[in-house]
């Protein structure tokens, strides 16, 4: 894939309630997102700005909304931020401040209630 040569793939998600779209993150800084609306044919960068998250699997799709995604990027200090996107990667804003180094982000759905 040209868009992907010499560039450190480290996490993949795929989005099984859309066929054809997947994310990827590469471990570069300013813009280490990546996503294919067509089975990985052709990729787009997302999320620029978002610094890198070095060695980890940053990325979660919420599971009852399939334009929302998660993201835990590197502060820089040993520690991690979340960012989400309600657009499917295009825009990202903050909703953590600083937060442990996140290793691993995987988004649940809400409890179902009975009703």
């Amino acid at each position: 894939m040209p868009a992907l040569r010499d560039r450190y793939v480290h996490s993949v998600l795929f989005d099984a309630r859309r066929p054809g779209r997947a994310y990827l993150y590469v471990f570069e800084d300013g813009a280490p997102l990546y996503r294919s609306d067509d089975g990985g044919q052709t990729w787009q960068q997302v999320g620029l700005g978002l610094p890198a998250a070095k060695s980890a699997d940053p990325l979660s799709l919420h599971p009852d909304d399939p334009l929302t995604v998660f993201y835990a990027a590197d502060e820089g200090t040993g520690g991690s931020r979340l960012f989400a996107s309600a657009d499917a990667g295009e825009t990202w804003r903050p909703i953590s401040g600083a937060l442990p180094k996140i290793w691993r982000v995987r988004a649940a759905g809400a409890a179902s209630t009975g009703e």
